[in-house]
């Protein structure tokens, strides 16, 4: 990153982007960064310059100096949203970043894509493994890989690395993992179908190290899945989380029948405001169905994890002073 003295991060202000940007403040060659985000940084640092604005929108900031662009924008909380506007800020958005990547004379981007861009199964997925994916969200970031990597082959002197990172879980992290948190600590966890449907995960800090770690390759790869190396089922999450915060581990299963039914009819309780629930039947399906990543690139290219599963969780908690994972 030595060579750079401008930083540009789209979606700055969120979980990853907060995180990334706290780290590049620490490198003193960069004098400048850009946080393109709908809502200013919770950081407060004289280096951070914050343009609020949608990516939906054309992007008129000039950059004069040699700068390096996290494109880190995107619609990624499911259920949140109707499916055209995964596309209009993942895809459509992500054109409007390639634009101002031109308009600026940008050669180094680096996307953080997802892993539901595989079909989710038991099946490990590499990244040469076939990819299909079978919603809006993941439809509409592997529409985005394609333009990043159209844009990449129109000139050589171009630099594109594609994170296709697996849930992602530390201190901000206010999605799959604090509900998880909250369901185990107040016991009521219940098994969708079965106990080994396995849930490819990763630390905030080790993503942010691996980005810091591409920074520095010359390699020609693309493509990276990014996950912890170790089989993650839901029932060794569990257990894990419950054994460090003296939880009851939980053991009452459902069949995932009943349970998709059920959770149609709250959601439609939910909408008519008869009831307030968070219960949804695509938060059904992803306890029942694998996302199973292995990020064979990343150990290919001789990348060494900082963190295992129950290690990160240790230092998260400690992060929140020992009490909860918030």
């Amino acid at each position: 990153m030595s060579k750079f003295s401008t930083a540009i991060v789209t979606g700055g202000s969120g979980f990853i982007g907060t995180h990334l940007i706290n780290r590049i403040i620490q490198k003193k060659n960069i004098e400048t960064i850009y946080n393109i985000d709908l809502l200013p940084s919770k950081i407060d640092n004289k280096k951070i310059i914050n343009i609020i604005q949608n990516i939906r929108n054309p992007i008129e900031l000039e950059i004069d100096k040699p700068a390096v662009l996290f494109h880190l924008a995107a619609l990624s909380k499911e259920p949140g949203f109707k499916d055209k506007e995964y596309f209009n800020t993942n895809y459509f958005g992500t054109l409007n970043v390639i634009k101002f990547a031109e308009n600026n004379f940008i050669n180094n981007i680096i996307f953080t894509s997802t892993m539901m861009v595989y079909y989710p199964s038991d099946t490990r997925k590499i990244e040469s493994d076939h990819v299909r994916p079978y919603t809006a969200y993941g439809q509409s970031k592997l529409f985005a890989e394609k333009a990043l990597i159209a844009w990449k082959d129109r000139n050589h002197s171009r630099y594109l690395s594609i994170i296709r990172p697996s849930v992602v879980f530390g201190k901000g992290d206010v999605g799959n993992y604090p509900r998880l948190f909250r369901l185990l600590k107040a016991n009521r966890f219940v098994y969708v179908g079965r106990k080994s449907t396995i849930k490819s995960s990763v630390y905030i800090h080790e993503l942010i190290n691996f980005i810091f770690f591409l920074l520095k390759q010359a390699d020609n790869r693309v493509l990276y899945n990014f996950s912890f190396p170790e089989k993650l089922t839901i029932e060794k999450i569990n257990n894990t989380i419950c054994d460090l915060f003296n939880f009851k581990k939980p053991n009452l299963m459902l069949p995932y029948g009943i349970l998709f039914v059920l959770a149609n009819i709250f959601e439609w309780l939910n909408y008519f405001g008869m009831l307030k629930s968070e219960i949804h039947h695509r938060r059904i399906q992803k306890l029942f169905f694998s996302t199973n990543i292995f990020p064979k690139a990343i150990l290919d290219n001789g990348y060494k994890f900082n963190y295992d599963f129950k290690s990160s969780i240790i230092h998260w908690k400690n992060s929140c002073d020992g009490h909860d994972l918030n």
